[in-house]
């Protein structure tokens, strides 16, 4: 099992939906699975990809096994604003 803790610095998260446009006032919330794994991706080819600590190879098993199955979230209380 991998469990993952994201903390917002500024107390609050702000992303729109897949389709809707910024200004509908929609809040993504939970975060949608493809949101985590594309900030994983981006991360690996941001800090890690020229270090060589981690191969490509080795971030395709992580997202594929990533993307067999669903999170489950345990949320904070929060308000849709």
């Amino acid at each position: 099992m991998l469990a993952l803790r994201f903390t917002f610095l500024a107390g609050r998260c702000h992303a729109t939906p897949w389709g809707r446009h910024v200004n509908e006032g929609e809040v993504a919330w939970p975060p949608e699975p493809w949101r985590l794994l594309r900030a994983l991706i981006a991360t690996w080819h941001h800090k890690l990809a020229r270090s060589g600590r981690f191969c490509e190879a080795t971030l395709a098993v992580l997202i594929e096994n990533l993307a067999t199955a669903l999170p489950a979230y345990t949320l904070p209380p929060a308000r849709h604003s």
